[in-house]
C-alpha cells in the first residue's frame, strides 16, 4: 500500500497480480478518536478465574472504562467504571503466562503508549505507566497520563 498526497486530497493505493490491477481509494484523516463502538472497541479479556473483563474507549473518546463479571458466567457489574483518563484511542487487552491481564492504550492525541497490568491474577490493578521507550510521539512535560 502507498499513501498519495495530491494538493488537498489524500489517497491509498494497492496493486499486485493478486489484486488484478491498481486500485486507488480516497483517504480522509480524522482529528478525533474513533467512535465509541467500532470493530475494535470494546475489547474483552478472560481472567484466570474465568471471569470476563471488558474495556472500552468511553463515549466522547477521552477515557477508558471497564466492566467485569462478578463470577465466571455470572452477572456483570451494574455500570461502567472509569479505568483511566485522557485516552486517545481504543484500548487493547492481553493475557500473560502468569494469568494477569494487561491493558494498553494510546495517550491523548496519540502521545505516548501506556500500560496497566493486574497486580495479581484476577484482581487489583497497578497504576498506568509509560510503555518503555516505545511511544508513537515524544512524551511532553505536562502530558496527561492515563
Amino acid at each position: 500500500m502507498e499513501v498519495i498526497h495530491d494538493g488537498e486530497s489524500w489517497y491509498a493505493s494497492a496493486a499486485g497480480w493478486f489484486r488484478n490491477g491498481l486500485y486507488v481509494a480516497p483517504l480522509s484523516w480524522r482529528d478525533t478518536p474513533p467512535p465509541w463502538q467500532s470493530p475494535d472497541n470494546p475489547v474483552a479479556g478472560l481472567d484466570v478465574d474465568g471471569r470476563l473483563t471488558v474495556f472500552a474507549l468511553a463515549p466522547g473518546g477521552t477515557a477508558v472504562d471497564h466492566r467485569w463479571q462478578e463470577a465466571p458466567g455470572g452477572p456483570w457489574t451494574g455500570s461502567w467504571h472509569r479505568f483511566g483518563t485522557a485516552a486517545g484511542a481504543a484500548p487493547r487487552v492481553t493475557g500473560d503466562g502468569s494469568g494477569r491481564l494487561t491493558v494498553t492504550a494510546i495517550g491523548p492525541s496519540g502521545v505516548g503508549t501506556f500500560v496497566r497490568r493486574q497486580a495479581v491474577p484476577s484482581g487489583g490493578w497497578q497504576p498506568w505507566t509509560a510503555f518503555g521507550d516505545r511511544t508513537v510521539a515524544p512524551l511532553v512535560s505536562g502530558s496527561p497520563a492515563l
